[in-house]
């Protein structure tokens, strides 16, 4: 029920429909004039209080059977939400009139079923009804006629509307110059921001407070306070949206995208106050009663509401859109992570160490989330597709924090693939243990990654693969791609962003000229330069850099230059053609890896390979090529081995000259034998190593007739086979 006017009042009713009554105010008491019932697509349908006569113009085209005359014996009675005719006898007359009366009241109601909220202001009347088909119209106020539908749809049925003050800016040229804005709250726990004038009518922001459906909302303008009671018992305030506040998405026509509503959260305080669910909440002056189910009645006086406003008032009002993360990652309090030191500061972001649940993580946070939307849209993108998608070579998100936003994911020991190459670079025993078949099996994670963003529904492009966004695991185990920061969908979604990388060192020729938009194919492209790195452990483009007077704009556009001429990273070779400063070493398939290298940058996207698939399966080629050729060298390794301690094994069992005359002794049976010379016990224990390259000559000339005393080897230790 809405008195929209002194003498107007506007019913609305469980069945949908809308009544329209006028008073009489010269009368006392006051007296029902007219009883106007509302209905779309249709002129205004009246009736006077009288039980014989309905008034009900035509409709052009086919008759909704409207009635003209009643009976006299007929009474019509207005107090239900139907009009019921009270016949004195049954004939067929009456079962058509009824039928005919039900059939148009149905089809000619406001909303589908139940009218939840009516609110009038400046001339126009927003009603909101329905249940599975809710929706928000707006009406004339004086000829009652239909002027706007909004559907509803998943963000649920309206239950309330207010108005708050809202000033536009003066130097804006856009918005309907309105000086008040329409706050609706659902029962999703949602609130959506609305410009009452604009057409079309459409919500330009979207406000999340909590997940229990919304009873009441009060606006206490004086104190610029709002608060929303919710079903589950819990009140909430927080203070009145205004265009003062740096509120990410909102501008004075909306967003910039007509298909986007954009989500924002508040800061606001909660008290649970009736466990057992509340009833509605009803302002006072400067004051608050809250209703319980039970009939309880909660008061709130002014003191206690500033108090709130003060607390509110020294807090942040930016905090991240948390209803965009999957319900399955975790909404933490900043408390609960220990913050480190910054491992990288970003254009959007700063990344940086910590500690949460005993475990080292990544924090990612906004970089001046309180000035920049562009930072805090980023963060959102990010935290969205982490929370949404799960692959072992995607990164692992595992909580998130609204205020002060960041996010918190895996923690990678070795850090980005950017790293571990510059460390190549510095330290050989670095590039020795990232091998040639741990460089592989990184490629191929990379690959398996991108084959997941791309095979979804719409595909993920990731727009800004690069070196820094993939992230090396202990021990060059795994590779995980991860920063989506800059990601799109290929089709417009809520999460598709408008902003492009500015960094052209991965970024694909058509890209940067503009010719066409990303595709799969541009992140081929990126792939490429990824290979080029993992084959060289260089910066890409390194070569353009003339020294430190040269600034990133510079650099950055020598890059283009180059883009443009159809030129890619250098390769070194020597004059015989072979390939110079590779890190890891050369290997038989390198040309393979190299033409591969080539076809993921070629600068028509038609000659790059379709997809991540095709590109795989030929890394794996190449990895199982490698592998058994390493397996081939090993084995004749081991063969050549083997022969050579056969040899060695043979020299050491051919008799010596002692030997012989003792042997010639033995045979002799007339001549004693001849007692053996004393040897130190660990000579016959120990055996020689199959390593020691001592000739047999060199042995001989070395030994004594004399033997060492017990317990001297003549300084040298015994020689261990496991040394």
């Amino acid at each position: 029920m809405c008195l929209v006017s002194p003498c107007v009042l506007w019913i609305g009713g469980a069945s949908g429909n809308i009544r329209v009554i006028k008073l009489d105010t010269s009368k006392q008491p006051f007296e029902i004039r007219l009883h106007t019932t509302v209905v779309p697509g249709l002129e205004t349908t009246s009736r006077t209080l009288t039980s014989r006569t309905w008034i009900r113009p035509m409709r052009s085209g086919p008759s909704l059977g409207s009635i003209e005359n009643i009976p006299e014996n007929f009474e019509v009675s207005l107090g239900a939400e139907r009009s019921s005719v009270v016949v004195p006898t049954e004939s067929s007359f009456v079962r058509q009139f009824k039928e005919k009366a039900h059939n148009t009241l149905r089809t000619n109601r406001a909303h589908s079923s139940n009218v939840r909220c009516i609110f009038a202001k400046a001339g126009h009347v927003w009603t909101a009804g329905g249940k599975m088909f809710s929706s928000i119209k707006l009406w004339g106020e004086a000829d009652h006629r239909l002027e706007e539908v909004f559907m509803l749809h998943a963000r649920g049925p309206c239950t309330c509307m207010v108005s708050i003050p809202w000033q536009a800016p003066s130097n804006s040229s856009h918005g309907s110059g309105c000086d008040w804005r329409l706050l609706t709250a659902h029962d999703s726990g949602l609130m959506y921001l609305w410009d009452p004038m604009m057409k079309p009518f459409k919500p330009l922001l979207e406000v999340e407070t909590r997940k229990s459906p919304i009873r009441s909302m009060v606006i206490f303008e004086r104190l610029g306070l709002m608060c929303t009671a919710h079903r589950d018992g819990s009140v909430l305030v927080g203070r009145i949206l205004s265009h003062q506040m740096r509120i990410p998405g909102l501008t004075a026509s909306g967003t910039d995208d007509d298909d986007q509503i954009y989500p924002f959260v508040p800061r606001t305080l909660t008290e649970d106050v009736f466990p057992g669910g509340l009833q509605c909440a009803v302002p006072g002056r400067d004051c608050l009663f809250v209703v319980s189910n039970r009939g309880e009645i909660l008061y709130w006086p002014k003191e206690k509401l500033t108090a709130h406003f003060n607390l509110l008032k020294r807090s942040s009002s930016r905090r991240m859109p948390v209803q965009v993360v999957n319900e399955s990652v975790m909404v933490i309090d900043s408390s609960k992570v220990i913050l480190g030191e910054t491992i990288y500061d970003g254009d959007f972001a700063r990344v940086k160490r910590g500690r949460f649940l005993a475990k080292d993580v990544i924090i990612k946070e906004a970089k001046d989330a309180s000035v920049s939307r562009r930072a805090m849209d980023a963060l959102v993108k990010d935290a969205h597709i982490l929370s949404t998608i799960r692959h072992p070579n995607i990164v692992n998100i595992m909580a998130v924090c609204d205020d002060p936003p960041f996010v918190v994911m895996q923690y990678y020991e070795e850090g980005s693939l950017y790293d571990v190459l510059k460390r190549c670079r510095r330290e050989e025993r670095v590039a020795a243990r990232f091998s040639w078949m741990k460089r592989l099996a990184v490629a191929i994670d990379i690959c398996c990654g991108m084959i997941f963003l791309h095979s979804q529904r719409p595909p993920i492009l990731h727009r800004d693969l690069k070196s820094p966004n993939v992230f090396i695991e202990k021990e060059f185990s795994g590779a995980s791609v991860g920063d989506f920061n800059l990601s799109k969908d290929t089709e417009p979604t809520v999460l598709s962003g408008s902003v492009r990388p500015s960094n052209p060192m991965w970024l694909a020729p058509e890209v940067a000229k503009g010719a066409s938009d990303f595709s799969i194919s541009s992140d081929i492209y990126s792939f490429g330069i990824l290979l080029w790195e993992i084959l060289t452990a260089r910066t890409p483009w390194d070569h353009l850099k003339t020294g430190k007077g040269s600034g990133r704009e510079i650099f950055f556009g020598r890059i283009r230059y180059e883009l443009f001429d159809n030129r890619r990273p250098q390769l070194s070779r020597n004059d015989k053609g072979e390939l110079t400063n590779i890190s890891g070493g050369n290997f038989p398939q390198m040309e393979s890896y190299i033409q591969l290298m080539q076809e993921c940058w070629a600068g028509d996207p038609a000659e790059r390979p379709e997809t991540f698939e095709v590109v795989v399966t030929r890394l794996e080629t190449i990895k199982k090529q490698l592998q058994d050729w390493r397996a081939s060298n090993q084995t004749a390794r081991a063969s050549a081995r083997k022969q050579s301690e056969a040899e060695e094994g043979n020299v050491k069992g051919a008799p010596s000259e002692t030997e012989t005359v003792h042997k010639g002794h033995q045979g002799n049976k007339d001549l004693p034998p001849k007692p053996p010379s004393a040897q130190p016990p660990y000579v016959d224990v120990i055996p020689q190593s199959p390593f020691d390259r001592q000739s047999v000559e060199e042995k001989h000339e070395n030994d004594d007739d004399t033997p060492p005393p017990a317990g001297d080897n003549g300084g040298a230790l015994p020689v261990s086979p496991f040394n």
